[in-house]
């Protein structure tokens, strides 16, 4: 994350032109360099059957509570939820690939409707 905020500074400070210069000897070493992790990952099928069947099953009453908590907690949305003005649509499991560093989590999505505008 520190080299794209590096890149992201080189690029406002000194201009789009550099930050363009800079992309193409990152890119060429990444292409110099990946070709252990193309080799492995060519040709490969997903795991599907270690993949755990109980991150799809439906969202428990508690994990629609905890999701809807922490969706009323944030701070761009509190003050919708301080006037209680918003009705929820639906929940449900959202599962995330690897490399995702969240794979393998039960994650919720929640869907709300802030009837304020009406």
């Amino acid at each position: 994350m520190a080299l794209v905020a590096l890149m992201a500074w080189l690029t406002l400070r000194l201009g789009e032109g550099l930050g363009r210069a800079l992309l193409v000897p990152i890119t060429l070493y990444f292409l110099a360099t990946g070709g252990p992790a193309r080799a492995a990952s060519r040709g490969r099928q997903p795991d599907l059957e270690d993949a755990d069947a109980s991150l799809f099953d439906p969202l428990t009453p508690g994990e629609t509570a905890d999701a809807l908590r922490t969706l009323t907690e944030d701070r761009r949305l509190s003050q919708m939820a301080k006037v209680g003005r918003y009705r929820v649509i639906c929940t449900e499991p959202l599962v995330l690939k690897p490399p995702h560093w969240m794979a393998g989590h039960r994650l919720a999505r929640v869907v709300a409707y802030d009837y304020a505008a009406d």
